[in-house]
């Protein structure tokens, strides 16, 4: 019994990293790759999408405190103002709607050549109220975007 245990945990050990390398070496991380994941990749992948934004701001704005300490910094205003823009686009979000957004924009088979990092963008849009005509015009612009070679 415990031999069976644990040949089985060895078993979806070794499938799941076959499927992690074939996902890091896939070309394009677009909604094809996006539904070939398994549930807990999609929700991992939406955790470190959501720090790297955050780390994104902090690298944004790191190096221009540093150089300008003790001083109004016009610089520093606008990466802030910016961030803080586009971040209440994720404020309210939780992972488990994003995923559920995600999984509902490409069970459209024309939406399947959008990148995954520009489908959040169009999820989180569409979340947070951004009017329908507006989030379908961004849509059917990363669709055409995802079709170029």
């Amino acid at each position: 019994m415990t031999k069976t245990f644990l040949r089985l945990c060895a078993l979806l050990f070794l499938s799941a990293s076959f499927q992690m390398i074939a996902f890091a070496q896939s070309p394009r991380k677009d909604g094809n790759a996006w539904l070939d994941m398994p549930d807990g990749w999609k929700t991992m992948t939406i955790v470190g999408m959501f720090e790297g934004i955050k780390l994104g701001g902090d690298f944004s704005m790191w190096k221009i405190m540093r150089q300008g300490q003790g001083k109004p910094n016009p610089t520093l205003k606008a990466v802030m103002d910016s961030f803080d823009e586009y971040n209440a686009y994720f404020d309210h979000v939780t992972v488990g709607q994003m995923v559920a957004g995600l999984d509902d924009l490409y069970s459209d088979y024309r939406n399947r050549s959008i990148l995954i990092r520009y489908a959040v963008w169009i999820v989180a849009n569409s979340i947070s109220g951004t009017p329908k005509e507006k989030v379908e015009s961004m849509t059917q612009t990363f669709r055409k975007a995802g079709a170029k070679p």
